[in-house]
């Protein structure tokens, strides 16, 4: 059986995701072990934090996955898929991430909770 995220990737097509706040790299390392042909970019602000993605990588023996040390903004390329777990607000996490988002390419953000407020501000 497949996990939503499998069934949105095989159903369109999906090629690429796009991690915003990575971290550690959830969700993104996760993707990338679930779905090994999918090339994952896991992209956060802190240095060391993006190193720790690029070494998992290597250790894990994914090369579609990679650590990028940047601002999602300064990105110029585009995405299929873009992924939040704890970035920001969705308004903010839209807003950094919208020149990313390929036509037709949909945004999932992991919150705790049905965030009905941040929903009704976008």
């Amino acid at each position: 059986m497949l996990s939503p995220l499998q069934a949105h990737i095989q159903a369109t097509g999906c090629n690429a995701v796009l991690d915003v706040g990575s971290g550690a790299g959830l969700p993104g390392v996760v993707i990338a072990l679930c779905c090994p042909g999918l090339r994952v970019d896991c992209v956060d602000t802190v240095g060391k934090k993006a190193a720790f993605i690029q070494q998992a990588a290597l250790s894990l023996k994914l090369p579609h996955l990679r650590g990028v040390h940047a601002r999602v903004e300064q990105l110029t390329g585009q995405y299929p898929l873009i992924t939040s777990r704890a970035f920001a607000s969705l308004a903010d996490f839209v807003a950094a991430s919208s020149a990313q988002l390929a036509p037709g390419g949909v945004w999932m953000a992991m919150k705790g909770q049905t965030p009905d407020g941040e929903i009704a501000a976008l």
